[in-house]
C-alpha cells in the first residue's frame, strides 16, 4: 500500500523539524553531537516503524476491487472486508454482496434477500 501525500509531507515536516533542532546542538558540543545522532537514529526507526503500520492498518480494513468491460469502461466494483464482498455498479448503487463462512458462500440481492449458495470443495482434496 502507498503512502498517501499527508503522511510523507507530515513525515518530512517532522524530519526537517527535528533534524534541524539536532544541528544546531550537534555544533555547540561534539558529545552532544554522538548523542544527537543516537537519538535522530531512534527517532527515524520509529517513524519508520509507524508509517509501516499505518499502511498495514490500512490495508487491513477494505480491499477494493474495480471492474471494467473490454472497452476499458468502469462497470463496477467490489468491496470486501474480512469474510464479506458487497458489490457495486458503475454508478455505486449497491447490486448485492456475498458472505463467506467456511467453504460455503452465500449470495445477496440488493435488498438483502438471499438468492444462492455456492459450495466450494476444501483445497488439497
Amino acid at each position: 500500500m502507498f503512502w498517501s501525500f499527508y503522511e510523507v509531507l507530515l513525515g518530512w515536516l517532522l524530519y526537517e523539524r527535528v533534524l534541524k533542532q539536532r544541528r544546531e546542538r550537534a555544533l555547540r558540543d561534539p558529545r552532544q553531537q554522538r548523542e544527537t545522532n543516537k537519538q535522530f537514529l531512534k527517532f527515524v526507526i520509529c517513524l519508520a516503524g509507524f508509517f509501516l503500520l499505518l499502511s498495514l492498518i490500512g490495508s487491513a480494513f477494505a480491499q477494493q476491487r474495480t471492474y471494467q468491460d473490454s472497452m476499458g469502461r468502469n462497470t463496477g466494483r467490489s468491496v470486501t472486508t474480512g469474510g464479506n464482498t458487497t458489490f457495486y455498479d458503475n454508478m455505486g448503487r449497491n447490486t448485492g454482496r456475498s458472505v463467506t463462512r467456511g467453504n460455503t458462500i452465500t449470495v445477496y440481492d440488493n435488498m438483502g434477500r438471499q438468492t444462492g449458495n455456492i459450495t466450494t470443495k476444501p483445497q488439497g482434496r
